[in-house]
Formats: C-alpha cells, sequence, structure tokens
C-alpha cells in the first residue's frame, strides 16, 4: 500500500486527506476532523472510498472523488461504517445533501445506485462490529 499527499483531490473543498492506493483501489483519509454545517464530525483518521461507483459510470457521473460531492459521500460513509443511523436514513440524507442546482440529473441517479448497491456494504459494515465468539478448545 503506498500514500501520498493529496492537494488535488480536495483542495476545492479544503478537506485535509492523504491518497491511499492500494490493490482494490484508491481511498483517503482524513488528516483532520471534517465539520459539517449542522456540526457533525467526521473524525481524523476515518478512511473513505469517496462516492462508491462502477468505474463504467465515471464519465457520467463524476469520479468518485469529485469535488462537488466528495464531503456529501465521506459523510454518507461514515454513517455506514458506524451505523449510527439506519441504512435508509444515510441514504436520505445523501439525497437530500446532493440537492445543489448543477447535481440534478447526477443527484438521482446516485441516489438510485445507492439504494440498488448499498445494501451489501451496509451488510459487511454490520457483520464487522458483531462481537466473536470465542471457541474453547
Amino acid at each position: 500500500m503506498s500514500k501520498m499527499r493529496s492537494n488535488e483531490i480536495a483542495q476545492w473543498q479544503r478537506i485535509p486527506c492523504e491518497l491511499i492506493l492500494t490493490r482494490r483501489g484508491t481511498l483517503i483519509r482524513l488528516l483532520e476532523p471534517l465539520v459539517y454545517d449542522d456540526g457533525f464530525v467526521v473524525p481524523a483518521g476515518f478512511v473513505s472510498d469517496g462516492c462508491s461507483m462502477p468505474r463504467l459510470l465515471w464519465s457520467a457521473l463524476g469520479h468518485p472523488f469529485f469535488h462537488r460531492f466528495l464531503r456529501e459521500a465521506i459523510r454518507h460513509d461514515y454513517l455506514y461504517k458506524t451505523q449510527i443511523t439506519t441504512r435508509l436514513e444515510a441514504d436520505r440524507w445523501f439525497r437530500a445533501a446532493l440537492a445543489k442546482p448543477w447535481l440534478r440529473i447526477r443527484r438521482h441517479l446516485i441516489y438510485i445506485g445507492v439504494r440498488a448497491g448499498g445494501w451489501y456494504a451496509w451488510r459487511q459494515h454490520a457483520k464487522s462490529k458483531r462481537p466473536r465468539r470465542e471457541i474453547e478448545l
């Protein structure tokens, strides 16, 4: 796994992060807490894959780290990872947060994708939160 600072990816929204290049793709790690207008905080150290979508859709919807929805994607990933809300609440927040004039059509397509494919990520995070039982030998 290699790391490098990324001024290019997040410079538009001043998100202090580093890129993490892995065999499975690129991730970003927050170097400082990310504070939202409503006071919600995603802590430093949180790792996100941006707006998860198949590579085939990047040309139509934008790169997963596209600056116009990166902040929203990071919070959505955090809500999925921590599961402090329901999946539906997390997805509805994401759709509402994407209600910007330049994202009209993309917003709906991204939301449909999140509802259709997000169950897998939600379930994986739920599994990782379950306590493991010890087996006595």
